[in-house]
């Protein structure tokens, strides 16, 4: 469970980007209590939100820890320049219930010590916070960063593990202990979340999105599409070109 509401916080704060309405459903809309005050409480709240975001939004979701009922999240965004955000989700019987966050405009220089706020794996490698039988924090972070920016898969196992100083088998348990999921099978997910981005926001082929999302060719495209959404990527996008419309219905209900 633990490693399940760590993922439902990453692809609710990723729905800001691809608009994808299925992690509304990770927040309870009886209880959900939203403590920015410029964001209504309920699923109706973070519609209206995400309908008022410009269409080239984007999310990276850097680090989320864990501490009982409480997530923290710490995500870098783009909508009306770079920001930083930090989140801190409860959760409830497996249900988002409630919501605080801070966000703040991104520094566009180092600080005097030469770092900045995201970026500081330099002076981490050290003993730090283990989630018992997984990775280390740093480690975590290293992983997620690398992944995220390799989603084409040109990055090796061994290379991946060596840069978390880690032999690879030793790696890749240390990895399904901390996220609940096999290495290849993060990595599928996430060219998903950000092939369904390229399909809401881009008339490009379905071959196109395929190849861009790391995939060597469209059927294999396909069959992992349909094996993590339930559904083709063609049917996918057809019901949900009018996510507008459907975040102003949410919003209304």
């Amino acid at each position: 469970m633990p490693s399940e509401h760590k993922q439902r916080v990453f692809d609710l704060l990723k729905s800001l980007e691809t608009k994808d309405p299925a992690p509304f459903a990770y927040i309870n809309p009886k209880k959900y209590i939203q403590h920015n005050l410029a964001v209504a409480d309920g699923p109706a709240g973070v519609a209206a939100l995400i309908r008022n975001l410009p269409p080239d939004t984007k999310v990276n979701t850097v680090r989320v820890y864990q501490d009982g009922d409480f997530v923290f999240a710490h995500t870098e965004y783009n909508f009306f320049g770079p920001k930083i955000g930090f989140d801190i989700f409860r959760f409830e019987d497996g249900l988002i219930v409630e919501h605080w966050d801070n966000l703040q405009e991104a520094a566009t220089e180092p600080s005097p010590s030469g770092h900045n706020l995201t970026r500081t794996y330099q002076d981490m490698r050290q003993p730090s916070e283990v989630v018992t039988g997984g990775l280390a924090v740093w480690q975590q972070d290293r992983a997620i960063e690398l992944l995220h920016k390799h989603l084409d898969g040109d990055l090796t196992l061994p290379g991946l593990a060596k840069e978390c100083g880690l032999s690879p088998g030793r790696f890749m348990r240390g990895f399904k202990k901390s996220f609940g999921v096999p290495v290849h099978r993060y990595l599928l997910q996430r060219r998903i979340q950000a092939a369904k981005s390229v399909l809401l926001h881009s008339d490009k082929s379905l071959l196109t999105v395929a190849l861009d999302a790391g995939f060597s060719d469209q059927p294999a495209f396909n069959r992992s599409f349909r094996e993590i959404v339930g559904t083709s990527p063609g049917q996918w996008r057809r019901a949900n070109t009018s996510i507008p419309k459907a975040f102003k219905l949410l919003a209304q209900g």
